[in-house]
């Protein structure tokens, strides 16, 4: 169940991509196994780039790449998406997720206040 802080912090997240998500270009990795959604990562990387440095930075990364990881796994299967098409508990199980494993890997550039903010949305 999503919980009430997340789904703010979700709702205004999705706010700041496009609308309609181009995903007709795909590009096979060399290994043959895996894909490229052509722009995607750019994509992601100018949504979240103006939260570094920002008191909510390892949140709201986290919570962008998290989208990312949802619109790439859907990119095999289509042309173009919605993200109000986006379920938010899918959003948010990848989130809590990525959130762990940066704590348990005890980033070294992470500060007090960043694990703070993190644990606080893995305890909802």
């Amino acid at each position: 169940m999503t919980t009430h802080k997340f789904s703010a912090l979700f709702e205004a997240a999705v706010r700041e991509w496009p609308e309609i998500v181009d995903l007709t270009e795909l590009q096979q990795h060399q290994s043959g196994n895996h894909y490229i959604v052509c722009g995607l990562d750019r994509l992601v990387e100018k949504i979240e780039s103006p939260y570094i440095g920002s008191k909510e930075e390892v949140v709201l990364r986290e919570l962008h790449w998290s989208i990312f990881i949802v619109i790439h796994g859907l990119a095999k299967s289509l042309l173009k998406l919605n993200l109000s098409s986006i379920r938010a508990e899918a959003v948010e199980k990848i989130f809590k997720q990525r959130l762990r494993a940066a704590i348990d890997a005890k980033d070294s550039r992470w500060s007090k206040e960043d694990y703070t903010l993190a644990l606080s949305y893995l305890e909802d």
